[in-house]
């Protein structure tokens, strides 16, 4: 009588099995969004020394950018020093799940330093907020962290 089962065809149905398994894998992988903190990240990359030195040259003047949630607005505080000196600030949100949510501001200058940005209603969840400044002489920078 012949056995049923072969050692030979478990070894296919197993191999089978397997084959299966990593196309259900690579199907499920392919499905998961790949999120990076931004579209041209490589980019930034090359002039990230020039971050570097825009983070030094907010940490010499021994001062921060302040938030603050004042209703549905966020108030930004500029130390004196820089606003006196600021040509330009780009203001940027970035969600840390979803870039769909990521929001951009381009203030304009206030004499007293003092910034008012209205809260977008879609606004939910951990922000990375990062202040670029661009002075007379020097660029500065700062990273901070909210959670709405």
């Amino acid at each position: 009588m012949k056995k049923a089962i072969h050692p030979g065809t478990v070894v296919l149905i197993g191999f089978g099995a397997m084959i299966l398994f990593m196309i259900y894998l690579v199907y499920r992988c392919n499905q998961n969004p790949v999120v990076m903190v931004s579209k041209n990240y490589y980019d930034q990359e090359i002039v990230y020394q020039e971050q570097i030195d825009a983070r030094n040259n907010m940490t010499s003047t021994g001062q921060k950018v302040r938030i603050e949630r004042l209703g549905d607005q966020f108030s930004f505080q500029v130390p004196e020093q820089i606003n006196n000196e600021l040509i330009t600030m780009d203001i940027s949100f970035h969600h840390t799940a979803d870039e769909k949510l990521d929001i951009q501001y381009h203030p304009s200058q206030q004499a007293d330093g003092n910034y008012l940005l209205p809260i977008d209603k879609k606004m939910r969840g951990d922000y990375r907020v990062e202040v670029k400044m661009k002075g007379r002489d020097k660029n500065y920078e700062e990273q901070l962290e909210i959670k709405l």
